[in-house]
């Protein structure tokens, strides 16, 4: 349950920065370059950063969790048929 709202919560920042583009000024704009190509990031694209880092972040703990779960509960079942 917590997950889903985790992610109802993420999905609805995305939203919210989304469509109030060019309105929301929390942050300045930023000039980063990248392959020598200036980027100006504004705050609906700083917010929306956040946000796949955080999915991402996300995703990697999750696999994480499953791959450990998988491993040890192989271990059991070898366990239990010995």
């Amino acid at each position: 349950m917590k997950a889903r709202i985790y992610l109802f919560s993420i999905v609805a920042a995305t939203i919210f920065a989304i469509f109030s583009y060019g309105k929301l000024n929390i942050f300045q704009n930023t000039q980063i370059q990248v392959l020598n190509k200036i980027i100006t990031l504004n705050s609906e694209m700083i917010i929306l950063l956040i946000v796949l880092s955080t999915l991402l972040l996300v995703l990697l703990v999750g696999l994480t969790d499953k791959t450990f779960y998988l491993f040890s509960s192989q271990k059991k079942r070898k366990e239990e048929k010995e």
